[in-house]
């Protein structure tokens, strides 16, 4: 046993290129304040203080907190951030003079002025938060994720939220097809293998185990359909019948495993990819209810008893590779 577990470990290896290796990605955690009570409101907060002042929306960011990440989707819980920034040398962005261009919420962070101060984290003035060379990253598309959980939990920001100390983020390129395999079985199977458990069976996915994470790198053309079955995820989870997200997570998940152990599963005649040529996508231009729409006829025409992505999804435990990363995931 101990032999076919390194077996798999190391192809896993082989066929992926570990993340911290691939070019156009960033990695990168939320934001430490060293004293949230004062610079996480909530929404009757944030509109007091842009009553008082219409100026304040500009430092008042959408803050997603670690336990508002979810698998796939996020829980937007109408927190904000107040983004007193400290400036961005590589950009030439200077600090906010909070006291000077928004004199309501510096008198508003005043009441605190004694617990700023005696921060170690913070910036040039007591009510800057600390240096942060990676600020103009938070309002680009990234994965998010939470540190502490007890399974890979992977969603993905198109809104540009700031998050707190307790999530990280990737941002860049190739971003739905990474979403795809971060949150498949094989890829939490490898995280699992190096790094350790802490209190309940949770795990720490920190930077320096997620980015040792080895992905296949392939093509434009060759993402497509995880990109096609990533958008079919996210919103089947929120809007269409759990038996749907269900099945095309699934789907997603039975690719993934098709990427790492392609010989497997095309002996054992599983092969799900090449029946997702003519999969329809969908576009940011259609509506919700075209998008569904298409979800549905999908979902109808492949979970269809006779067709073969079905056939193989459902049996693709057949595959020894599958069904023991499988088992050993319960």
């Amino acid at each position: 046993m101990v032999c076919q577990k390194e077996f798999r470990i190391k192809r896993i290896e082989d066929i992926g290129l570990r993340l911290k290796d691939w070019k156009g990605i960033e990695f990168n955690a939320g934001i430490k304040t060293a004293f949230n009570p004062a610079y996480h409101i909530n929404e009757a907060t944030k509109a007091e203080l842009i009553k008082l002042d219409s100026k304040n929306k500009e430092i008042i960011k959408p803050l997603l907190r670690g336990k508002d990440i979810k698998r796939w989707l996020y829980a937007y819980q109408n927190w904000y951030m107040l983004n007193t920034h400290n400036g961005i040398r590589e950009i030439a962005l200077e600090p906010i003079n909070v006291k000077r261009d928004y004199p309501s919420i510096y008198n508003y962070l005043n009441q605190w002025k004694e617990e700023l101060v005696a921060r170690q984290d913070k910036g040039e003035h007591w009510t800057n938060l600390r240096n942060c060379a990676f600020l103009d990253e938070f309002e680009k598309q990234k994965i998010v994720w939470i540190e502490i959980s007890d399974r890979a939990n992977y969603a993905l920001d198109t809104k540009g939220f700031y998050l707190t100390n307790s999530a990280y983020f990737l941002s860049g390129e190739n971003l739905k097809y990474l979403v795809s395999v971060l949150n498949s079985s094989v890829s939490d199977y490898y995280f699992f293998q190096i790094t350790a458990k802490i209190a309940g069976g949770r795990k720490r996915y920190t930077k320096q185990y997620v980015e040792q994470i080895p992905i296949p790198l392939i093509t434009k053309q060759e993402q497509l359909p995880y990109e096609q079955l990533v958008d079919y995820v996210i919103l089947a989870k929120s809007k269409a019948d759990d038996i749907v997200f269900k099945f095309f997570e699934s789907l997603l998940d039975a690719i993934v495993f098709e990427l790492y152990f392609p010989e497997e599963i095309k002996s054992a005649g599983k092969e799900i990819l090449k029946h997702l040529g003519d999969l329809k996508p969908i576009t940011d231009d259609m509506s919700e209810e075209e998008k569904l729409a298409i979800i549905q006829s999908e979902f109808e025409r492949l979970y269809d008893p006779n067709h073969p992505v079905r056939f193989a999804i459902e049996t693709l435990d057949s595959v020894e590779e599958v069904r023991i990363i499988k088992e050993a995931l319960k």
